[in-house]
């Protein structure tokens, strides 16, 4: 018998009840709980007392269930499942009958393609690490795109970016043949620096591979800061950046 991690206190009928789960329990439940589709978590458990739990794990016990099917119900669930974890994390190479003991050798290590849920998952552990780090929150990010049709509807060409605390970073900018010697990527790069003006940003970066459009960035005041080797068919990606307060 693993030993208990705590017990969870939930009210059915103004009768209180007490719900004791051992470490696995809590982590099953906690798990099964950032799974689960949110948009009827009345439906999903009916029952008032399974539901207690959702609460204590949650941290939700003074307020009702539907706060769960709020926006930001997921992540909150997912970092009430990682502060489980932590609290669990000092007991649990402690020896003895039922331990949840952490074996290196138990670990796996699964290999695959995309995997969205992943990078999600990374995304918000390298947040929790740049945002204390660079004094940002994620109210300081940003997507930012630039399209531009033809009277038909049809994609001339786009520019995909992200701003960061003052910083325009360019992802994509592509123009179709046909455009290409019409201004179109000068346009969709002026109209990306203005609007990234506008949120604040005062610096951008881009990254372009050598076989690409290095000389055009250079072209409206990008500067070559570095180069990463090694590109397929012997190309390199050239890094650069251009201040945007002049």
């Amino acid at each position: 018998m693993n030993r208990s991690v705590g017990d969870y206190v939930g009210r059915v009928d103004d009768e209180a009840i007490t719900i004791r789960l051992t470490r696995g329990q809590a982590l099953v439940l906690a798990d099964w709980l950032r799974r689960v589709p949110s948009e009827d978590p009345e439906g999903i458990v009916p029952e008032r007392a399974v539901r207690s739990p959702f609460h204590a794990i949650s941290g939700l016990l003074d307020r009702t269930l539907n706060e769960a099917s709020l926006p930001d119900g997921r992540p909150r669930l997912e970092a009430a499942e990682e502060g489980l974890r932590a609290e669990l994390h000092g007991a649990a190479d402690e020896p003895g009958p039922g331990g949840l003991g952490r074996d290196p050798e138990a670990a796996t290590i699964r290999v695959g393609y995309r995997d969205a849920e992943l990078d999600q998952r990374l995304s918000r552990g390298l947040d929790e690490v740049n945002f204390p780090a660079t004094g940002t929150t994620a109210a300081d990010q940003g997507a930012l795109s630039v399209r531009a049709v033809d009277e038909a509807g049809e994609l001339i060409g786009g520019l995909s970016a992200w701003t960061w605390g003052g910083l325009l970073g360019i992802e994509m900018l592509w123009v179709r043949d046909e455009s290409r010697r019409d201004g179109w990527g000068s346009r969709l790069l002026s109209a990306a620096e203005e609007a990234a003006r506008e949120r604040g940003c005062d610096r951008a970066c881009v990254s372009s591979f050598t076989f690409q459009a290095p000389a055009f960035y250079q072209g409206h005041g990008y500067v070559e800061t570095g180069r990463t080797l090694g590109i397929p068919g012997g190309a390199e990606d050239v890094h650069m950046f251009k201040s945007l307060s002049g």
